[in-house]
């Protein structure tokens, strides 16, 4: 079986350790007798030559392709999804002319959803999603992420995620399994090092905001104050926040038994590990904790806050659970660990771990979704036709009886796309309408097609656009034949007029419910403001359709723009 892994982020010569845990599985399903190759597309703000282009090396029996270049559309992220989609179809065309088609595409991640997707739609290749990423967890409600991870699930044939706590927020969107990250029982184990008088606390992870180690600092602050004990902190890991947390440190004076010990290299984990009494995870959010389990395999008692992952790993025989961001929890509980320590069990906080966690049953679950996916594929194009099939049936069903144009069909292809069939969302429908009113031809016809091409590729959107056309066709041919006759006939006039009122009721409502979906509160305000302006300008001027078009679109991206540059100085 061929695994084609894509990976949203993986480790690279300037970040080695970023994405490790994708790497390492990668490795483990190849030694399982996987036949898997890694794709990993990524634009930065790196210009220099050298640190660009498309590379190819097999480590640890994994064929990894890589593809950098330097990013051309800075803070705006539909225009990096744009290059990252075409990068990683260059990249496939390359792997497949060197390694072979694969039978699964693995995504990692959402954050590469739109353009992963993509890459399965025009090669058709069945996908298996798996989602790691924080984002999920904090991002709020019909947020950007939440928006993709849907598009996601939807076309994904295996969905899974590593913890209860994502599980949560991906399952009102399909289904979902839980396969969490595996840990190397043959690399982290106990090792002997030398004994000290001190009892010694460790932490790993970047230096970051969502990994509370401010908090973690002033709750040992704190331990120090309770307890006569020889007592010290080491936390591994380089970051943003180096400078402000050696600030901290300095500020509460325990800098000779706290320390920032930088960046660990992988080979060196273990023995970090080790060397350590209790390990701690002060985590604001975490999907799972990878470094927790690493700990309990060397078969030391941890202590976590209740972020999320970590409820999934910490039991009474691995460890404590405290509150997230609670200083004086965190103190009580490094308090009691001081003493209780010598009540863990080593060798049964490993064996739990390992049978929960190990290689070979992790392993065995990604394997065993592969091949579902792989399965999936013979019937996916039956599938397909018979998608094509509703989608032409729909079609034709409001094509024949609506009359009055494509403005009003709109209310009857919202309810058919979105309610009655949920091939897409409610804002997935109105930015189609948007993109539809835009193009040449009619708006029906525009939008059934990217409906039918979103839902069954290219043959979805012959099957749609072959719906919607027909009964006009039929009916205009029809007329054409009879026009005399019909020009003169009084019940036919008559008709005609009946037929206009109920259009105009038609062209009303599917205004009120298009600006139920898009003008919004919050960040949608924005959204109302156009449209004010957009309707005053059309009852008190005579300017052409285009201009609201345009203008609407400068608006947008430069909003767009704006929000971008705020949320990131915000996130700093």
């Amino acid at each position: 079986m061929k695994v084609l892994m894509i990976p949203s982020w993986y480790p690279t010569p300037g970040a080695p350790l970023l994405g490790t845990f994708y790497k390492e599985q990668a490795e483990a399903l190849v030694a399982m007798g996987v036949d898997v190759a890694v794709a990993h597309v990524s634009v930065t703000s790196d210009f220099r030559p050298a640190n660009n282009g498309i590379s190819c090396e097999t480590i640890n029996g994994v064929l990894t392709y890589t593809y950098t270049r330097p990013n051309l559309t800075p803070r705006f992220e539909y225009g990096r999804r744009m290059q990252r989609t075409h990068m990683l179809n260059k990249l496939y065309s390359l792997i497949e002319s060197e390694w072979g088609r694969p039978d699964v595409v693995n995504l990692r991640s959402s954050l590469h959803g739109y353009e992963a997707v993509s890459l399965c739609r025009k090669y058709r290749l069945p996908l298996f999603f798996m989602e790691h990423s924080s984002f999920v967890i904090t991002e709020k409600e019909n947020s950007a992420a939440l928006k993709r991870l849907a598009y996601t699930m939807r076309f994904a044939k295996v969905n899974a995620c590593v913890s209860s706590a994502l599980y949560r927020v991906m399952e009102p969107y399909g289904g979902v399994r839980i396969i969490p990250d595996m840990v190397n029982g043959d690399f982290f184990k106990p090792l002997n090092t030398p004994s000290n008088n001190e009892f010694i606390f460790r932490a790993m992870g970047q230096l970051r905001p969502i990994k509370g180690y401010d908090m973690l600092i002033r709750a040992f602050a704190q331990l120090k104050s309770k307890t006569d004990k020889q007592v010290k902190l080491e936390i591994a890991g380089e970051g943003a926040l180096h400078r402000e947390l050696q600030q901290l440190i300095d500020e509460l004076d325990i800098g000779e038994s706290c320390h920032l010990v930088g960046a660990i290299a992988r080979e060196q984990v273990p023995q970090f590990m080790n060397g350590c009494d209790s390990f701690v995870c002060s985590s604001r959010v975490e999907t799972l904790s990878c470094v927790l389990n690493e700990a309990a395999a060397c078969g030391k008692p941890v202590i976590s806050t209740r972020c999320g992952g970590p409820l999934d790993i910490v039991t009474e025989d691995i460890g404590m659970l405290v509150p997230v961001d609670d200083v004086d929890e965190m103190a009580n509980a490094m308090l009691v660990m001081l003493d209780k320590v010598g009540s863990f069990d080593s060798e049964k906080i490993r064996e739990l771990t390992l049978n929960r966690f190990s290689v070979e049953k992790i392993c065995g679950q990604l394997i065993e979704a592969c091949r579902e996916c792989q399965n999936s594929a013979d019937t996916h194009i039956k599938n397909d036709n018979g998608r094509c099939l509703k989608l032409f049936f729909e079609t034709l069903k409001i094509g024949m009886v609506t009359i009055g144009g494509g403005y009003a069909m709109l209310s009857l292809l919202l309810e058919s796309f979105t309610e009655k069939h949920r091939w897409l969302t409610h804002d997935e429908m109105l930015d189609t309408i948007a993109v539809a009113q835009s193009m040449p031809g009619p708006i029906a016809v525009n939008t059934s097609v990217m409906v039918g091409y979103r839902v069954a590729g290219i043959r979805g959107g012959i099957s749609a656009a072959g719906g919607m056309i027909l009964p006009p066709l039929t009916v205009m041919s029809i007329i054409a034949a009879c026009y005399t006759w019909f020009r003169a006939n009084e019940y036919v006039a008559a008709s005609l007029n009946g037929i206009r009122a109920a259009v105009c009721g038609l062209l009303v409502w599917a205004t009120v419910k298009l600006a139920r979906s898009s003008i919004k509160t919050g960040r949608g305000i924005w959204t109302a403001a156009v449209f004010g302006i957009s309707l005053l300008l059309s009852i008190f001027t005579g300017l052409h359709a285009l201009v609201y078009i345009l203008g609407g679109l400068i608006v947008g991206l430069l909003f767009n723009a704006l929000y971008a540059i705020i949320s990131e100085k915000r996130s700093r």
